[in-house]
């Protein structure tokens, strides 16, 4: 039991709830400039009596259809860019294969989770962190 409360809070942040459902749902979509690739910005919600709410980014191809609900729940350990809910998080492509994600940081300060790139290496996110 110890062991599961150690690992809860590395879990959540990769918008995985312990012991309670979460909902996802999309924000907005954001097509590459060469449109091959979209960037989806999402929240989710849940996770029990607690609760949690975490925003995240996703990244697929421009021709697969923006998933829904729970088909944007990363797979464990898949997960691209997460930020707890109290962060505004901002979207724009650098250029056809760069994604810039900026986030905001107050003094309570926010939970991350993020990755350098996805797509075998043909995407490359980039981060900004601003302070509010």
């Amino acid at each position: 039991m110890a062991l599961r409360s150690l690992a809860c809070p590395l879990v959540l942040a990769a918008a995985v709830a312990c012991g309670g459902r979460m909902e996802y749902t999309v924000d907005r979509t954001f097509l590459s400039p060469d449109g091959a690739t979209r960037a989806v910005q999402y929240h989710a919600m849940g996770g029990g009596a607690a609760g949690v709410c975490t925003r995240g980014v996703a990244v697929l191809p421009a021709s697969a259809p923006v998933p829904a609900g729970d088909a944007l729940r990363p797979e464990p350990g898949a997960a691209l860019f997460t930020v707890s809910c109290a962060s505004e998080v901002a979207l724009r492509w650098r250029a056809a294969d760069t994604l810039e994600v900026a986030y905001s940081v107050d003094s309570v300060g926010v939970q991350v989770w993020q990755r350098a790139a996805v797509n075998g290496g043909r995407t490359h996110l980039a981060f900004v962190a601003r302070g509010r």
